[in-house]
């Protein structure tokens, strides 16, 4: 756990006493197994702690934050790159309101061209190697979103917002 936080602090991922916040109200709920849904991803993530596959403390509390954190932040951040996005591209703005058949791709591209995470923080829990590095447990390594979503391999014209004319390979 501390590792993680930080990992966090270090590159400034999330608020850390939001964190702290968020985990100790998890752990506190989680004592109170009673209101989740026993049925649903919370509720099967803690019932699995009597398997021999369970989460540990941490690796469980981390998740539940993070699934709590994420499903609001991305959302929160797309709507506002989107707006952002459609402001710079009038022409564009004017194509979803000729055609509004056309949103959900222009959602799906905006995903790509303005991403709401440009990078995703991992810690290692192995020593492993990549090209010729050497990373080692307990480092924390990044997935760089947004450069995937620029790859020129994958996209013809990468640097544009195309909504509607790209297919989802992000």
């Amino acid at each position: 756990a501390e590792l993680e936080r930080e990992a966090m602090r270090r590159h400034g991922v999330i608020n850390e006493a939001h964190f702290l916040e968020t985990r100790e109200e998890v752990e506190l709920q989680r004592s109170k197994f009673e209101w989740i849904d026993r049925g649903g991803l919370l509720g099967s993530m803690i019932a699995a702690q009597t398997t021999s596959e369970a989460l540990s403390q941490d690796e469980l509390v981390n998740t539940i934050g993070t699934l709590l954190i994420a499903g609001h932040e991305t959302t929160t951040s797309l709507v506002g790159n989107g707006l952002f996005t459609m402001l710079r591209h009038p022409a564009q703005w004017q194509l979803l309101r000729d055609d509004p058949s056309l949103i959900p791709q222009a959602i799906e591209e905006m995903l790509r061209y303005e991403s709401p995470l440009t990078r995703q923080p991992r810690l290692l829990k192995d020593d492993v190697e990549l090209g010729d590095r050497q990373l080692r447990r307990g480092e924390t390594v990044f997935q760089m979103i947004n450069a995937a979503n620029r790859d020129p391999a994958q996209f013809d014209d990468p640097e544009h917002y195309f909504p509607g004319l790209i297919d989802f390979l992000h």
